[in-house]
């Protein structure tokens, strides 16, 4: 059996390949925590919208820890198969708006330049709510997290999401070019989470997650205009 690729998808009876060519996609959105949620459910509607409107929306995924995501879907070209239960039976179909995999400890250079080029315009999330490291107390970034002092601390290679969203982010400044941040993880308020800048309205004026609130005032500012964290809870 050969395996799944662009190169063996004119294989695949045409009913059942993707929606989109895949060639014709470039990246428009960075994913964290590309697993089996995210790839059931918003690749699929991102490749039924890029079918209906266009625009070349091609999704970047990137696992978080552990390469057997990545190392499964790259020889794949990012390709990988959907079953869905219909009434009439499974039908299974194969889905094609992942356009590149990143296993971001290993390709921390690639996810920072996604993350600073204006062409992607979206980040989405499902990291979990332990993939946030949250300070219990006050919501925001947990400075006394072990791996978040170390990302504070200037670690060459950014272990922590935030670190990795601060990394691309604060490179984006130079060009100036807005991006929405979009926490697709099931809690409650999850748009703080990911919004820059300082949430005042409750007392203790939480912090965001990002440590945004180091940078100059102006800076802040700037982020929280052009990096808006929109609620996503799914």
């Amino acid at each position: 059996m050969k395996r799944l690729s662009r190169a063996t998808l004119p294989l695949v009876p045409e009913p059942l390949r993707p929606a989109v060519d895949p060639a014709s996609l470039r990246p428009r959105v960075v994913h964290l925590g590309i697993g089996a949620f995210h790839r059931a459910h918003q690749a699929v509607y991102t490749e039924r919208a890029e079918a209906l409107h266009g625009g070349g929306w091609g999704i970047v995924g990137t696992t978080q820890r552990g390469r057997a995501v990545a190392d499964a879907l790259r020889p794949q070209d990012g390709l990988y198969s959907v079953t869905l239960r219909e009434p009439d039976g499974p039908v299974t179909r194969v889905v094609g708006s992942v356009a590149e995999v990143l296993h971001a400890p290993d390709d921390g250079d690639r996810l920072t330049a996604l993350l600073s080029d204006p062409g992607v315009t979206v980040v989405t999330l499902t990291v979990t709510e332990k993939g946030y490291r949250r300070d219990p107390a006050t919501g925001g970034l947990d400075l006394r997290d072990p791996l978040v002092v170390r990302d504070l601390a200037g670690a060459p290679v950014p272990a922590t999401v935030a670190g990795r969203l601060a990394a691309g982010l604060r490179d984006r400044m130079r060009s100036g070019a807005p991006i929405s941040v979009v926490c697709c993880d099931n809690m409650a308020g999850n748009g703080e989470v990911t919004a820059l800048g300082e949430h005042g309205r409750r007392a203790g004026a939480r912090r965001a997650a990002l440590p945004a609130h180091q940078a100059p005032a102006a800076q802040r500012g700037a982020l929280a205009h052009r990096v808006p964290g929109p609620g996503g809870r799914v």
